[in-house]
């Protein structure tokens, strides 16, 4: 088996030792290892809209949890709103009442579902951001800096991965030699959750992308520090020549954000 089955394989075994597919009345559970603001597993709701097309929800939980610990999104709060519509936008997401919401073709389910996935968890940067009274997203932030020091950069990058899923990337930064440096933004600095997301997006995009280099990007801001332990759990089993992770105060030291190689 060469390199790249081994990786396909890897990630295809995790997707199935680590997601519950539980059948309710009208709809699927869908429970993922990941946490949610209040350190609960985070789940997703899939029902059949129409005969080939399935609606994913978060049955409003993701804002309730937030609003429950005094954080209030809301249409009123412009910055916040705007922000917020920001990342649903990104990641092609609705909000029906309080609910976010996505619809998809049946065989699109696999890259939605980590669409909304994925958004759920940016949303719930919100309490990092709050609690340190943050005025700007992490990525605004990144994205600032970008601007600034006249980096060219792409947001947002979506590739379809060895599992039919799809691996989304805050940023991409082109290299003059057509091969590009993609970034993972981790909103707060010891993010298990997203360091793993990070750790299996590099496994599954590999096979497709291994003459690119992937960057894992942690907030230090605010004096906060990244635990190695973290840090090795975005780089597990990956070789520090194709993925690295650096604090954002590390990667400025060290022009890690800029159009050369690493």
């Amino acid at each position: 088996m060469n390199k790249a089955e081994l990786l396909k394989n890897s990630y295809y075994n995790w997707l199935n030792e680590e997601l519950t597919f539980t059948e309710q009345d009208n709809y699927v559970e869908i429970t993922t290892p990941f946490l949610d603001s209040v350190f609960d597993n985070i789940c997703i709701y899939a029902k059949f809209a129409k005969e080939n097309s399935v609606e994913l929800s978060d049955f409003g939980q993701t804002l309730f949890n937030l609003e429950g610990q005094g954080i209030s999104i809301q249409e009123k709060n412009k910055k916040i709103w705007n922000s917020f519509k920001t990342i649903l936008d990104d990641f092609g997401i609705s909000i029906e009442g309080r609910s976010l919401v996505i619809i998809t073709p049946l065989d699109k389910f696999p890259t939605a579902k980590n669409r909304i996935l994925q958004a759920i968890m940016k949303v719930n940067d919100w309490v990092f951001m709050y609690t340190n009274k943050s005025q700007s997203s992490f990525d605004e932030i990144v994205s600032d800096y970008l601007s600034d020091n006249k980096i060219l950069f792409t947001k947002n990058i979506q590739i379809v991965n060895t599992s039919v899923a799809a691996s989304i990337f805050d940023f991409s930064i082109p290299f003059e030699n057509g091969r590009s440096k993609l970034i993972k933004t981790v909103a707060r600095p010891n993010d298990y959750n997203s360091a793993k997301i990070f750790n299996y997006d590099v496994k599954a995009c590999l096979p497709i992308r291994s003459s690119d280099q992937f960057v894992c990007l942690f907030n230090d801001q605010k004096g906060k520090q990244v635990d190695p332990s973290t840090i090795n759990t975005a780089l597990e089993g990956v070789n520090t020549s194709v993925a690295r992770a650096f604090s954002f105060s590390e990667a400025q030291e060290n022009n890690v954000l800029d159009n050369k190689e690493l």
